[in-house]
């Protein structure tokens, strides 16, 4: 009778390690996958600052980034294409201006942080393009970046034209609104332009007064 008790109690123990081991795995993968899915648009652990617009998030999309592929495929007219492409041209634009000011001072916040949020806001305006089979436009703007950085002699300096920056920016979306009317076009638009308006804009401003 005791021998068949400890029998039971083992294969019990031997069931319940099985168990645990599969899923302490499943849960790994979903995590490694989910951090893969971060690494993507440029998240990184501990992102988020002290600049927290009315949707939240810190520097960067305040609900994660937009999944192009979650929307339907429209057809795509030739003013979406030309919007998409000006959207991308003024992401890169602002990615080349911040990674020039970071290695004409150093790693500065906000330009740290926000050189990330743009190189997200990026990989979004990608995905667009390859979804629809379309050659991704290439960075054309380091040299107007150069320029506009060699004028700059401090990082206050360099947060007031951060600020200009993001104002143009979100400008901008709010004009290509009038020539879009696919759904994840207008998803991802949407997303650029609140981090602009409510995460980068508010810590440029804060930056551009401190010194």
């Amino acid at each position: 009778m005791r021998k068949k008790r400890i029998l039971r109690i083992t294969t019990v123990l031997i069931l319940i390690g099985i168990f645990s081991a599969f899923f302490l795995s499943t849960g790994c993968t979903t995590k490694n996958e989910s951090l893969n899915e971060h690494n993507r648009y440029g998240y990184e652990s501990g992102g988020n600052e002290n600049i927290h617009g009315p949707k939240g998030g810190g520097y960067g999309m305040g609900n994660g980034p937009v999944n192009v592929n979650a929307y339907p495929k429209e057809t795509l007219s030739q003013s979406e294409i030309e919007a998409m492409r000006e959207a991308i041209e003024d992401e890169y634009k602002a990615r080349d201006v911040y990674i020039d000011v970071m290695k004409k001072f150093g790693e500065v916040r906000p330009f740290t942080n926000i050189e990330r949020a743009e190189e997200m806001h990026i990989a979004m305006l990608e995905d667009l393009f390859k979804k629809y089979g379309l050659s991704v436009p290439e960075d054309e703007m380091k040299n107007t970046a150069e320029k506009i950085v060699s004028g700059i002699n401090s990082v206050s300096e360099a947060c007031k034209v951060g600020v200009q920056a993001e104002i143009e920016n979100y400008d901008m979306y709010d004009r290509l609104f009038k020539q879009v009317d696919n759904k994840d076009i207008i998803a991802v638009f949407t997303a650029l332009r609140d981090a602009s308006q409510y995460r980068h804009l508010p810590a440029f401003k804060q930056c551009a007064g401190s010194e």
